[in-house]
């Protein structure tokens, strides 16, 4: 474990394992990064993988303030610089998602990094009229005022209903030794941090960002996803020049959890391609079986 100072003074910590390309991976709201234990076991025999948490997530620093994605995506600028990585694989799960297309709008970022890869997420959470493919649930701007006072009056109550949501539905006495582990660790987490990282998701919209991306992406969707549907993800790979997508059919927002073994093979996958071909790549569905 690795522990590294922001320019702030705030305490991000990482840890790497293996040689080779970088290979990083960056977590998602209310999470942490030994979510990606099943990855970092399967890739540090060839790649470096680099997990962290996030200012005001698991081991690194309360945040001092409110929290934004601009803020988190200037820390995965500098974790970057302080770790010297090149050529990388950036990896989002969800919020870190869009942590990783933020960061792409940096010119020093984004020539550090040679592709990527989102994990059910949307470019935009919140929903209006001209705009149907942020959170399942149709949430609009009066929503999500209302789930942020939630999230301030009773955390815990927050967590108990949100976190089986992650996983897809009816697999709850399947998962229920990881939806216990995942409640108790999102359970630690400082109400107040994690409702105004909410409050900067619901006003973030990485379209144009997504139409503007020059490296190739891999999307990634959960076909049991109980957040985002299948369009969602078809819109992500079809806006991004150079994206493909892949669904995961038992699968809900946490693929890399729920079919370990499955996303590792298609992580794999996108991997090969990057070392063996150019970087023309056409928009495609594949499913994964």
């Amino acid at each position: 474990m690795t522990v590294l100072t922001m320019l702030d003074g705030a305490s991000i910590c990482a840890a790497t394992s293996g040689a080779g390309r970088p290979l990083v991976f960056i977590h998602g709201w209310a999470m942490n990064g030994g979510h990606f234990e099943p990855q970092r076991r399967a890739f540090s025999k060839s790649c470096k993988v680099v997990t962290f948490d996030l200012r005001g997530h698991g081991r690194s620093s309360e945040v001092r303030g409110d929290p934004t994605i601009e803020m988190l995506a200037s820390d995965l600028c500098e974790v970057f610089e302080k770790l010297s990585l090149r050529d990388a694989i950036c990896v989002g799960w969800s919020m870190g998602a869009m942590v990783m297309w933020a960061a792409m709008s940096d010119p020093s970022f984004a020539r550090r990094v040679s592709a990527l890869v989102s994990i059910d997420m949307s470019p935009r959470i919140s929903n209006d009229a001209s705009w149907t493919l942020g959170l399942r649930d149709g949430r609009r701007p009066l929503e999500t005022i209302k789930a942020i006072e939630a999230m301030r009056a009773d955390w815990p109550s927050v967590v108990e209903r949100f976190v089986p949501r992650i996983f897809a539905a009816g697999e709850e006495a399947a998962r229920s030794a990881l939806i216990e582990q995942v409640v108790s660790e999102t359970s630690a987490h400082d109400p107040e941090v994690m409702a105004s990282l909410w409050e900067s998701m619901s006003v973030q919209d990485f379209r144009e960002r997504l139409r503007a991306l020059d490296v190739p992406m891999l999307a990634v969707h959960g076909e049991k996803s109980q957040l985002y549907s299948s369009a969602t993800g078809e819109f992500v790979a079809q806006s991004a020049p150079h994206a493909r997508l892949v669904k995961l059919r038992n699968s809900g927002h946490a693929p890399h959890l729920e079919e370990p073994e499955e996303f590792n093979k298609e992580l794999s996958r996108f991997i090969e391609e990057l070392e063996s071909t150019a970087t023309h790549h056409t928009p495609s569905v594949a499913t994964a079986s």
